[in-house]
């Protein structure tokens, strides 16, 4: 890849790569010269077939006034790939080893979800004429895809549609209960947390049935649905309840992958929350700080490493060690503002505890102009009335309010009381509701001049 000075493409580094190929060794990989195909013929091109794995030769830096690098490749053989290929197998939990899907998961794994999600809808056509379990199992990995973009209607679209393939594989239990586990974090995730037990309960169920299969990967999957249920026990704070469902995934990853390892970043992430959920924010920072350095040695710049930073600076907010928060805070922001579309909701959680450390330091205006962006970029990818749209809501009346903005005061408030019409949860939070009319009363008064300002 060549950009010249990078003026015109300042993300990318110009490249030159020469690799080598032994042609007298027979390859799995297939390659060609195409410069009868080429539109530009002169350069005689070389395409290699997708799955080419090359090993690093050699990386120079050509101090010239482009900063080139360049680049020595070797085709790797076959041979040499079988430790990588295990390797990965174990990293994605891929039941088939041969399974066409593979190279999504490799990708939707590597934090690629967008050529993840264009590679499933490619494989859609080619699987049309496939079994009931291809669908199933491919409709569950487009919803594992589409809640990592953060698109969970779609996510939970897929999972019911993965659902229905699976009632026609009686002989494998693991298509229906991956779908009905990935229809549950739909759920979890859109805020509907008593739905979304009831799914976690029934996959989790299916597997435990079949556990005498003595099958490994149901001893995984098992783990998975664990691991997602103790977020649901933190989130509807049953802390003892998310404790030991996330201590049982723990002990289930230890068996099956490798400490260093996404799944066991993931039960740390969700240990340490639990810590940060009971105050014991000593045992929550030691807790986040392993999953990070886990996640950024297996998949570093991943979503999962930015939530990790984020988490971190979120525990130094709540233990009021404030000099931390900040840099934490901005580097998971500004990671994933790198790898994500700007309206993920991993990024509107970054909105919003910026939000609350700028609030804290008495930067009044700057946390009011963070939870505006928390709600414009939140309208068309979460529902009306779903909690953390409600919370931002309430935020930002409390904060329109100190800066005497009246006007918007009242009409967010208004929103926010309109939210709860809609939704049973939000009516029982009655402290809350009742913590908006302090602020929209007085509002009113002031703009009717019955109140006076001190």
């Amino acid at each position: 890849m060549y950009c010249g000075d990078k003026s015109q493409r300042p993300k990318y580094e110009p490249v030159l790569f020469e690799i080598k190929i032994d042609t007298n060794i027979q390859n799995t990989v297939r390659f060609a010269n195409i410069k009868d195909e080429s539109y530009i013929s002169a350069e005689e091109e070389i395409l290699f077939s997708a799955g080419a794995v090359f090993r690093i030769i050699d990386i120079i830096l050509i101090n010239d006034k482009d900063q080139r690098y360049y680049v020595k490749l070797e085709l790797s053989k076959e041979e040499d790939l079988r430790d990588l290929y295990e390797y990965y197998s174990k990293l994605i939990n891929a039941e088939d080893n041969k399974s066409p899907l593979m190279f999504g998961l490799i990708l939707n794994s590597s934090g690629d979800h967008n050529r993840a999600e264009h590679f499933y809808r490619n494989m859609q056509d080619s699987l049309k004429s496939g079994t009931h379990e291809d669908q199933s199992n491919l409709h569950h990995n487009m919803s594992v895809v589409f809640t990592r973009k953060g698109q969970y209607k779609e996510a939970l679209e897929h999972a019911q549609c993965g659902l229905a393939e699976s009632q026609y594989v009686p002989d494998d239990i693991a298509p229906m209960a991956n779908n009905l586990c990935q229809i549950a974090n739909s759920f979890m995730f859109l805020g509907d947390n008593s739905t979304a037990e009831i799914y976690f309960k029934r996959s989790l169920l299916l597997y435990l049935n079949a556990i005498h299969n003595q099958n490994k990967l149901y001893s995984i999957n098992i783990a998975h649905v664990c691991c997602s249920l103790s977020l649901l026990y933190k989130n509807t704070n049953r802390l003892a309840d998310a404790w030991k469902t996330i201590r049982k995934a723990i002990e289930m990853y230890s068996f099956q992958v490798p400490y260093q390892h996404p799944f066991t970043a993931t039960a740390l992430n969700n240990l340490a929350g639990v810590f940060k959920d009971a105050r014991n924010f000593e045992q929550a920072l030691l807790y986040y700080q392993q999953a990070y350095e886990i996640q950024s040695k297996c998949l570093p710049d991943s979503p999962d490493c930015a939530t990790f930073l984020n988490n971190i600076g979120l525990t130094y907010l709540y233990a009021n060690q404030l000099d931390n928060v900040l840099e934490y805070l901005m580097k998971g922001y500004e990671l994933r503002r790198r790898i994500l579309s700007e309206d993920h909701p991993d990024i509107f959680s970054s909105y919003h505890n910026i939000a609350i450390i700028c609030a804290k330091q008495g930067r009044y205006d700057d946390a009011l102009e963070w939870r505006r962006k928390f709600a414009k970029m939140s309208e068309h990818r979460l529902p009306f009335s779903h909690i953390n749209r409600f919370n931002n809501h309430v935020h930002m009346v409390q904060l329109e309010f100190q800066l005497n903005q009246y006007s918007q005061c009242i009409k967010t408030a208004m929103t926010a009381i309109a939210m709860t019409q809609n939704s049973a949860v939000l009516q029982q939070d009655v402290n809350t509701i009742n913590y908006l009319y302090f602020p929209l009363v007085q509002s009113y008064l002031f703009l009717t001049g019955v109140a006076h300002q001190t």
